[in-house]
């Protein structure tokens, strides 16, 4: 039952592809989210997250942002709860930033009712990038 649970722990935004018993994920497949400006953020301000299933890291994510100053956070955010993306974060250009990271197996594990709730609905889901001068957000859908 444990192995069915971690191979069918989720689908992100066509990212995670559910596994059933004897199948196993479908891993290098990537899908790409457009951020626009949050609330009172300039309007200039852009992102470009890309999110990939790794069979050996989980869920990796490399997010590109422009105009919101330092980042300062990511998550996922839905009905099902937050689930905090804590990469690292370097500086591309000016006021251009790269974050990146891969979730763990056990951090895939942790989170899968919210992981769950993604698959079955990713509509309902965003993610957000925090910054010391804005926001971006964008449908994980």
């Amino acid at each position: 039952m444990r192995k069915l649970i971690v191979l069918a722990t989720l689908l992100l935004g066509g990212v995670l592809v559910a596994g059933v018993a004897g199948a196993t994920p479908d891993t290098g497949s990537a899908t790409t989210i457009q951020l626009a400006p949050g609330t009172g953020t300039d309007p200039a301000a852009s992102g470009t997250a890309t999110l990939t299933r790794e069979a050996r890291s989980g869920l990796c994510y490399e997010i590109d942002v422009v105009g919101i100053g330092t980042p300062t956070g990511a998550r996922i955010s839905g009905p099902e709860g937050e689930l905090v993306l804590s990469g690292t974060i370097e500086a591309t250009g000016p006021d251009s930033y790269r974050l990146s990271g891969c979730l763990s197996a056990r951090e895939v594990g942790q989170n899968r009712e919210l992981l769950g709730g993604i698959l079955l609905d990713p509509g309902q889901y965003v993610l957000v990038v925090n910054g010391s001068a804005g926001s971006l957000q964008g449908s994980v859908a």
